[in-house]
């Protein structure tokens, strides 16, 4: 939900918007039905003002001049938005992606709808969390790892810890790491000033 807007897909393919403090405004954002696969999970989310839809691991953005859901990636296990709303991180189990939710004319300059390519892995790729606006952190196997997101030469990437089967937690406003090993949580020092 954005603001008092709440989005429904229905059982014909069409996905709904409805404001809780106006019930007389509802309306259908698609002109056409989506195609629901019947036994497929379905995840409505709302990413800079705009409506994206996945099911299963297909990942589509509403276009709202064709009033269609358009298919952006074929494999998305999870999407996950920068801190300043800018990008969402987009991942399966092998892959990392950035696309840009609206135009950044600083360094690295990206056009809005832009999908830039990070990283590939042969391990699974877990756990993505944003740094902050400029860094991902996510573990592939024991390992996690840092990532830079600026692609303009090569993307930097380090690895900083080692843990049995590690679950990621970042706390933005203390900027510390939590990581569940093993049924313990451990928390890093202040990782960014």
């Amino acid at each position: 939900a954005r603001n008092q807007d709440v989005f429904w897909l229905d059982g014909e393919g069409i996905v709904w918007k409805k404001n809780l403090s106006d019930a007389s405004l509802t309306q259908a954002l698609n002109t056409a039905p989506f195609s629901i696969a019947k036994e497929a999970e379905h995840e409505i989310f709302i990413l800079a003002g705009a409506p994206f839809l996945r099911q299963q691991e297909r990942l589509y953005r509403f276009n709202e001049d064709t009033r269609q859901f358009e298919e952006i990636f074929s494999s998305a296990n999870q999407v996950v938005e920068s801190p300043d709303a800018k990008n969402i991180a987009v991942f399966n189990d092998s892959e990392v992606w950035l696309y840009a939710l609206e135009d950044q004319p600083s360094q690295p300059s990206r056009k809005k709808y832009q999908k830039i390519f990070l990283t590939r892995f042969s391990q699974k790729i877990e756990n993505v969390v944003w740094l902050n606006p400029h860094y991902l952190i996510f573990s592939v196997g024991n390992s996690m790892k840092i990532a830079e997101t600026d692609d303009r030469d090569h993307i930097n990437i380090v690895d900083f810890a080692t843990f049995p089967d590690p679950t990621l937690f970042w706390q933005g406003e203390t900027k510390t790491l939590f990581v569940h090993t093993q049924g313990q949580i451990l928390s890093s020092e202040k990782l960014l000033p």
